[in-house]
């Protein structure tokens, strides 16, 4: 674990709550952000990139915590994105 500056791992312990990681989503607001759709639209038709295999696993691990925390969750949506070779394929925010 990386040793901290007093000062600062002091402010962090006085702001635990402020720094302690998040589980899943925040709570709805009156105005959440959405994407209005234009009725009859088609997704993009756009061949993903594919990533260098050390960037492939720490996505595909992000993507998991992700799901695991809630940030994230499965999708059958034609809008949904995927890493490009189907392991990550269909999950969204």
């Amino acid at each position: 674990m990386k040793v901290l500056h007093p000062n600062l791992q002091k402010v962090i312990n006085q702001h635990v709550v402020v720094f302690k990681e998040p589980r899943g989503l925040p709570p709805e607001r009156e105005h959440d952000h959405a994407i209005q759709l234009i009725l009859g639209s088609q997704p993009p038709n756009i061949k993903p990139y594919r990533y260098p295999y050390v960037q492939k696993s720490e996505i595909e691990k992000m993507v998991e915590e992700m799901l695991e925390m809630g940030i994230i969750h499965h999708s059958q949506s034609a809008y949904s994105t995927s890493s490009g070779d189907g392991a990550s394929q269909g999950w969204k925010m």
